[in-house]
């Protein structure tokens, strides 16, 4: 299975697509035999919902997936067992809170209202050719943002001026997935955050 992931790497996700629909949507990615590495690929919404939630202590994502995403700290994505079901519980009662809901349709109706909206019509106007990625990921970013800190980073203006600090995050995220260390990208992030 591993050498036929690799002769596909160029097209990874059909090759994965192909592999899904041909599996029934689960199968078993047996990695080298010295990386000690097996990985259960699962599309099907049972076993993501079997995995994910109904049987979460069955699956911890142990140490290793610790260290690779540290950039992550202790929060939900990085817990395991107790420490999982509280911050479930709490990220639950804050998602789920009518405040919340209506913070995000506001955040959103406006950033796509002055900010997308105007983007799109320069961009048709002008003739111009935009990256949409980049246009959505800082969409994302300040629609994020706001919710979470309350003030718009500005990524998504007429100018799409450089913003470090998302750029640091899209490092970050990068890094963390190829090396399970801390790293030039990691640090400038810390940076930033310390600001």
């Amino acid at each position: 299975m591993f050498p036929s992931l690799l002769l596909h790497l160029y097209r990874i996700h059909e090759r994965s697509t192909e592999v899904l629909s041909r599996t029934g949507g689960t199968f078993m990615l047996k990695g080298l035999w010295f990386t000690n590495m097996d990985i259960l690929g699962t599309v099907d919404p049972e076993n993501v919902h079997y995995i994910m939630s109904a049987n979460f202590v069955n699956f911890p994502k142990g140490e290793e997936l610790k260290k690779t995403f540290d950039v992550l700290g202790d929060g939900i994505f990085n817990s395991d067992m107790d420490l999982w079901k509280d911050k479930r519980k709490l990220t639950k009662e804050m998602i789920f809170h009518w405040r919340f809901h209506k913070c995000g349709v506001k955040t959103n109706s406006d950033k796509v209202k002055n900010g997308l909206i105007s983007i799109l019509e320069f961009a048709v106007k002008g003739g111009i050719v935009f990256d949409l990625q980049d246009i959505f990921k800082r969409f994302t970013f300040d629609n994020t943002s706001i919710v979470l800190t309350g003030s718009d980073p500005g990524c998504l203006y007429l100018e799409l001026a450089d913003v470090p600090f998302l750029n640091a995050m899209d490092d970050t995220k990068d890094h963390e997935m190829q090396v399970p260390h801390k790293g030039r990208q990691y640090e400038i992030c810390t940076e930033y955050v310390k600001l």
